[in-house]
């Protein structure tokens, strides 16, 4: 027995073993990630949100009473025409775009690695985290239909990698070139496609940049113009084909930000120092470990060497468990172990303390400015931008030259915590009644232009959806006409028929909700309103029918209660009332 385990001891200890090791286990991850690709291509045919998501695909749906505060239609729509007006196709591409940013990431952060830390490397498994980096955003929640969330995504890995590139050595300076106006060029079209996708997160990293140009290029008027002027035309001429002048456009913008300003808890530039408290919350949660931590560092700054390698062990603990069940936690203590590296890079004047202080930030900058503006965790919603916040940290263990083993045990704790996010998701989708393979009811959903765009369904949502079709299908219904949703609830109801739409959706349920509302029923004219449909409900979320007479609609008089149907799964014990107008009251 004795000389089994010397044995076993001595062939792991084999460096031709482990190498042969670490590479059948490198192809065995490519294996995994590519039937991961095929489960969730085969199950994007299945399920519909009918709030969020239901939201998302109405943005698609061009309307002059809808204001535009977020205008990622103007890639949606692409794709849809891409995507040949096929969910299954339309989703399929929405996975590869952002595999083909994680992939630029990729390449540009082992340039950066190339160029200023001159490390060679063995890109095995550092392609396979990137890689697996990509499917971060459906382990968030099961919302596979292209967003604002997923092109913010793709349009910061773009961003992100740009920026790398820009470092060619150790200095910090940017030195004029052909080539950096090229990347500052492009820079620029990245730039004013994250604003178009997410307006917030393309001020911030607007606003970073330029600062960042100024006080690190040695020819700050040439390139900061470049910048600032590729910017402006880039914008100018997005602008200019998508809404014919830039008055149309201002317009819609502004008007969007006063209409969000009603909702509390959806304001557009508030609250940053409640981002702060979550990442001081989810840290103190985790007092154990950072007392773990803390004395892991009292170690390395005493320079007391035990060979356990503590921090290594936690970091993969927290990689395979915290991702798991706690989100928040997980992306805090990324920013804690960058934190924990930087001291020990300082106590050590290690050369590159400097530029890992900048990476570090630029890291932080781009995953708050990725989440700012939303009404969600800020923490759990970057765990959608991993593939950023990783990068520092990644870079730390290179430079502390962690091997391939290593590499491999952290692609093995980031495929569990992510794959089983991802799988939990496939079996209690986000707001879908039924696992997805359950969803076996072909519904087909009326986008701008009466274009239609099939889903699989769970039988709730087919038989909500069919109440609410039935209902417009037989009595004629111009889809010039508007459905008003005042549900509060269900944005998926303006799907359901062809119809013009008030607002993607009239957010129900917040302070400010009524008021959000009438903004925009104000815009509504009396003759339009009398040919509207108006739905009503009893949920908790609902908005009154009183503002349709604080906006001066004669609601009562204009038209009658043509039916009552049960609410969808999610809010089965709730009824929702279709009103139509008079003029249908014969028919």
């Amino acid at each position: 027995m004795k000389k089994i385990i010397t044995d076993t001891y001595k062939n792991i200890s084999n460096k031709h073993f482990l190498k042969n090791f670490i590479n059948i286990s490198y192809f065995i991850s490519l294996i995994y990630l590519f039937i991961l690709s095929l489960i969730l291509s085969y199950l994007f045919k299945f399920g519909i949100d009918l709030t969020d998501e239901s939201s998302y695909i109405l943005n698609s749906k061009k309307s002059i009473l809808s204001s535009r505060l977020y205008n990622y239609d103007i890639f949606f729509n692409f794709q849809l025409y891409i995507s040949n007006y096929n969910i299954q196709i339309f989703r399929i591409t929405n996975l590869i775009f952002i595999l083909i940013s994680n992939f630029i990431l990729f390449s540009a952060f082992a340039h950066f690695l190339k160029k200023v830390f001159l490390l060679e490397l063995k890109k095995n498994f550092l392609f396979s985290l990137f890689f697996l980096f990509s499917f971060s955003y459906y382990s968030w929640l099961w919302l596979p239909t292209p967003s604002y969330n997923s092109y913010n995504l793709i349009f910061c890995n773009l961003f992100f990698g740009l920026i790398l590139f820009l470092f060619e050595s150790k200095k910090l300076e940017m030195t004029y070139s052909k080539n950096l106006i090229v990347k500052l060029l492009l820079l620029s079209l990245i730039t004013v496609l994250i604003f178009l996708s997410k307006s917030t997160t393309g001020i911030i990293l607007f606003l970073f940049l330029s600062f960042y140009i100024y006080f690190y290029s040695n020819l700050k008027l040439i390139n900061m113009s470049s910048y600032i002027l590729g910017v402006l035309v880039f914008f100018y001429v997005i602008i200019y084909l998508y809404f014919g002048n830039i008055i149309v456009f201002a317009n819609n913008f502004f008007d969007g930000i006063k209409a969000y300003s009603f909702l509390e808890g959806h304001n557009v530039f508030v609250k940053p120092f409640e981002y702060l408290s979550q990442l001081v919350k989810a840290i103190l949660s985790i007092k154990f470990f950072c007392i773990t931590i803390l004395f892991s560092l009292y170690f390395k700054l005493r320079k007391i060497d035990l060979n356990l390698n503590i921090d290594n062990l936690i970091f993969l603990i927290f990689c395979s468990i915290f991702l798991d069940f706690d989100k928040s936690i997980f992306v805090a203590s990324i920013f804690l172990y960058n934190i924990y590296y930087l001291i020990i890079f300082y106590n050590e004047n290690n050369k590159n303390f400097s530029i890992m202080i900048l990476i570090s930030l630029m890291s932080l900058i781009l995953a708050l400015a990725f989440s700012f503006g939303t009404a969600n965790n800020i923490l759990i919603q970057s765990i959608m931008i991993i593939s950023i916040i990783m990068v520092p940290l990644i870079t730390f263990f290179y430079l502390k030259e962690f091997s391939n083993f290593f590499l491999l045990l952290l692609f093995l704790s980031m495929a569990y915590g992510l794959s089983n996010n991802i799988f939990l998701n496939i079996k209690d989708p986000y707001r879908v009644s039924k696992p997805l393979m359950e969803n076996n009811f072909k519904i087909d959903l009326f986008l701008n232009n009466n274009k239609k765009i099939s889903f699989f369904t769970d039988k709730y949502t087919n038989k909500f959806y069919r109440n609410f079709y039935l209902v417009f299908e037989n009595h004629e219904w111009n889809y010039e006409n508007y459905i008003i949703d005042l549900s509060g609830t269900t944005p998926f109801i303006n799907l359901a028929a062809p119809s013009k739409l008030i607002s993607p959706w009239l957010i129900g349920g917040n302070k400010g909700s009524e008021d959000f509302a009438i903004h925009y029923l104000k815009k509504l004219k009396k003759s339009e309103f009398n040919n509207s449909a108006v739905i009503l409900s009893d949920t908790d979320r609902r908005i009154s029918k009183n503002v349709l007479e604080k906006v001066g609609f004669e609601f009562e008089k204009s038209h009658f209660l043509f039916k009552t149907i049960d609410g969808p799964f999610l809010f089965k014990k709730n009824i929702y009332e279709i009103y139509l107008p008079n003029k249908y009251y014969e028919k």
